[in-house]
């Protein structure tokens, strides 16, 4: 079988190449007379016999002190292992050489010794003796197992379904004590399998294996690896071994794993290079039907198949998540297998009991069923809530990250020059047309606004709506990218005062010459945009002089739902085919309970007149708004939760947002702010709607079997006594038989 190593960067030596047998660990134990005891000791013409027979096949790398080799048990791409003896004991081993001089010989030494003594304590994988560190070439010693690999005993054919699940139940175990130790596997197959006397599993060659915390791409063996570990860019993950479980588990069963075949073999050799290679086999998998052999096993079991289904699934988001997810699965089986018998005992007897049973079970179902709803309300809510609170403390920690960051480019020395100096010429030139005519400081910030944008691209987040500075009076001396406002004056806005609320413009309270700018870095409350109509808002930060004298604000500005668009792509907010809810998210201005961003405002071609609309939540609902900050903790939870909502939205988009909802509030810390988590309150329930129904339509079933069980006994018993009576009734009337003797005769 081929084997992917991600270690090589020489084409040649990934892989679809067929190595020799690959098997320096696969053939440990093989092709050897030497008793299986660990402790027998060789007669020194059984030892020359070997060491002569091994000469003749292998040229011994290096002689080991300590130890006799007697003979070559494999050769791999590495390296080759050997059978030795320990002199002082005569205890039997494989020492494993890595004698191919390549670049990354060490590193997989070096990672294989490792993992192996991490996992020394384990009876379900091969035992470190010893290594040569500072050898030439390096070495370590392992157990030898004479019975040699899995691949081997394989070579005769499938095995049958119970000693097939015993060993994949044994290689689970070894598998779950790696994984608990941090270590991923990463090449499982039955070459790298072996089996000591007992014919008990050991799993060995850790090789490709890696840490759980690796970011290191681990590429395995052809059809025993997953679909998406064959990526040169893949990170380890523990439902690589999950799948190559059931390609192990299918080998066993039907006598090659899945998806090989001569045609798929030839399709990988035809790419060019080891990318291709690795994309064939991908759509290879894919594109190929879902493997069925394993059903049309004698004597496999549903549970069985279900395990291996799910095991083998291309898609690892429907895989068992980890090794112990296996494990329970096929301890499940064992219990349903050893309950079997008794179920079908049971079978009768209930149905006839569920008849005498039928208004009390009807009762318990109702009031299962109101229970199951009221749970799954609150775990749906709690799940919501969970979400609202992960939203309302990533868009605290975004703007906290966003205002620190244009803190320090306010204190950028430069930028701070530059703007002392056209403060002190009262902005001069600040409008002029002409770039080279413009103090200094605007191309200064035009960097930094180049370099920003830059970034966000690159992360794929949506740049600042705008960057602009105001003088001390309010007035916008500079903005990026250019537009109207220049030479304004925003000295009624929020971002330019910070007290918490925005002037009249031109009003008698908007005196530029009254009002103060900011102080401290701040987040404005939200605003519409005059040309958008959507929500914004804006974290400025005031300049200030070596006088410690405010002479200017900084400010950015952004559209409140591009805030939240970068979270709805990591929150659990969309469509969760398993509860069959959709979940949305919103944001809410908390005194007032306007709607400050919806999907509704966010989607595009939205008529200005509706986003120039106020769309407010209900009264009880603002009142909840206000309980989040209080600090009770009793009604700051029933404040969080409301299980009847309201979508203020709903009049405009009534197919989507109509009914009402299951939703969860969450203050935004420093922020006069609500996220907002809902889902539809009867897909949420449906579930239990379908659980009621299926109980009764259930019910109802087993009351019409009950009947009909009785109503046949009932049946078949009068019958035999009806049947009874008449022949007796018939004897009767008939009188003796002809034949029969009379009491009476003549004299």
């Amino acid at each position: 079988m081929p084997n992917l190593s991600s270690d090589n960067s020489d084409d040649s030596q990934h892989g679809l190449i067929p190595v020799a047998q690959e098997t320096p660990s696969a053939q440990n134990g093989a092709a050897t007379d030497v008793p299986s005891s660990d402790t027998v000791i060789q007669d020194e013409p059984a030892q020359d016999r070997g060491r002569q027979l091994s000469v003749l096949q292998h040229q011994v790398p290096a002689e080991v002190p300590g130890y006799q080799i007697i003979q070559c048990l494999g050769e791999g791409a590495f390296g080759s292992v050997w059978h030795a003896v320990e002199q002082n004991t005569g205890k039997q081993v494989a020492i494993k050489f890595y004698s191919h001089r390549r670049s990354l010989d060490w590193s997989l030494f070096n990672r294989e010794v490792e993992k192996l003594a991490a996992l020394y304590t384990s009876r379900r994988i091969v035992g470190l003796i010893g290594v040569g560190w500072d050898h030439d070439p390096p070495y370590y010693v392992m157990e030898y197992l004479k019975n040699g690999s899995l691949a081997a005993f394989l070579s005769d054919g499938p095995l049958p379904v119970n000693e097939s699940v015993r060993i994949i139940t044994a290689v689970v175990h070894g598998l779950l004590h790696a994984h608990g130790s941090g270590i991923l596997h990463c090449d499982l197959k039955p070459a790298n399998i072996l089996l000591d006397t007992d014919e008990e599993p050991r799993l060995c060659d850790f090789g490709q294996s890696r840490l759980s915390d690796e970011q290191l791409p681990a590429l395995g063996t052809l059809f025993y690896m997953a679909p998406e570990q064959a990526d040169l860019k893949a990170i380890p993950d523990a439902r690589w071994d999950v799948y190559a479980i059931g390609a192990l588990l299918y080998h066993m069963l039907c006598g090659s794993p899945p998806y090989q075949s001569a045609e798929a073999f030839k399709q990988i050799n035809m790419a060019e290079n080891l990318e291709e290679r690795l994309m064939r086999y991908r759509e290879l998998l894919r594109s190929s039907p879902p493997p069925l052999a394993h059903r049309k096993i004698k004597g496999i079991d549903r549970p069985l198949i279900e395990i291996l289904d799910r095991c083998l699934e291309l898609n690892p988001k429907r895989r068992y998540a980890n090794v112990q997810s296996v494990l329970d699965a096929l301890q499940s089986r064992e219990k349903w297998r050893a309950r079997k018998p008794f179920i079908l005992m049971g079978v009768i007897a209930p149905l006839l009991f569920l008849a005498a049973m039928w208004p009390i079970a009807t009762n318990a179902v109702r009031e299962a069923v109101d229970s199951a709803q009221s749970n799954l309300i609150d775990r749906a809510v709690e799940s919501d809530l969970l979400t609202a609170r992960v939203l309302a403390n990533s868009l605290a920690d975004e703007l906290e990250f966003r205002k620190n960051e244009f803190q320090r480019i306010s204190r950028d020395p430069q930028l701070l020059q530059a703007l002392e100096e056209a403060a002190a010429e009262n902005w001069e030139g600040f409008d002029d047309p002409d770039p080279g005519k413009q103090p200094r400081f605007t191309n200064i910030l035009n960097e930094f606004k180049e370099l920003n944008d830059l970034e966000r691209t690159q992360q794929g987040v949506k740049k600042d709506t705008s960057w602009f500075i105001t003088d001390v009076r309010g007035k916008q001396v500079w903005r990026s990218p250019d537009g109207k406002y220049i030479g304004r004056n925003y000295a009624w806005r929020d971002y330019f005062h910070g007290l918490g609320r925005d002037f009249i413009e031109n009003s008698d309270e908007h005196n530029p010459d009254k009002i103060q700018p900011i102080s401290e870095p701040h987040i404005s409350i939200p605003f519409k945009s005059t040309e958008t109509q959507r929500y914004m808002l804006a974290i400025t930060v005031p300049v200030i002089n070596a006088d410690k004298e405010t002479i200017g604000v900084l400010a950015r500005t952004t559209q409140l739902g591009n805030l939240l668009e970068k979270y709805e792509k990591h929150l659990d907010t969309q469509h969760d085919p398993q509860l069959n809810v959709d979940r949305t998210i919103a944001l809410y201005e908390r005194t007032s309970g306007v709607v400050l961003d919806h999907p509704v405002l966010s989607s595009p071609n939205i008529p200005k007149s509706l986003l120039a609309t106020e769309f407010i939540v209900a009264p009880d609902v603002q009142s909840k708004f206000q309980e989040l900050g209080t600090d009770s903790d009793l009604s700051r939870r029933e404040a969080e939760r409301e299980m009847h909502f309201r979508d203020p939205m709903a009049p405009s988009k009534p197919e989507q947002f109509e009914g009402e909802w299951l939703a969860a509030f969450a203050l935004v810390p420093n922020a006069n702010w609500v996220a907002v988590v809902q889902e539809q309150r009867e897909a949420a329930l449906e579930p239990v709607d379908d659980m009621r129904n299926g109980l009764v339509k259930r019910g109802t079933i087993a009351l019409l079997v009950a009947a009909s069980l009785i109503g046949m006994f009932w049946y078949f018993l009068r019958r035999m006594v009806r049947d009874r009576r008449e022949s007796k009734r018939q004897s009767r009337k008939d009188g003796p038989h002809p034949g029969s003797l009379s009491s009476t005769g003549t004299s």
